[in-house]
């Protein structure tokens, strides 16, 4: 009876959700809600290039698509 499930909180994952840009909003912040502390839903800024987070990787070398992608990430990890 002495285990705490604190001692876990460092191994336990985190789970992003990040729906497209025609996603749904509602079913995702259900999905999160269900995971507790450890869901989040995280809406990207997309603009006419991109409709889903893939296009985010998607862009040319060089243009920061992967860097600009994990930061926006970054606070939810």
């Amino acid at each position: 009876m002495s285990f705490s499930p604190a001692w876990l909180e460092t191994v336990r994952k985190k789970v992003v959700i990040v729906p497209d840009a025609e996603g749904d909003d509602e079913y995702a912040r259900k999905l999160a809600a269900q995971l507790g502390w450890r869901g989040s839903v995280v809406r990207l800024p997309y603009d006419e290039t991109k409709k889903d987070p893939a296009d985010f990787l998607a862009q040319e070398a060089g243009s920061g698509g992967r860097d600009e992608l994990a930061r926006l990430l970054a606070p939810y990890m």
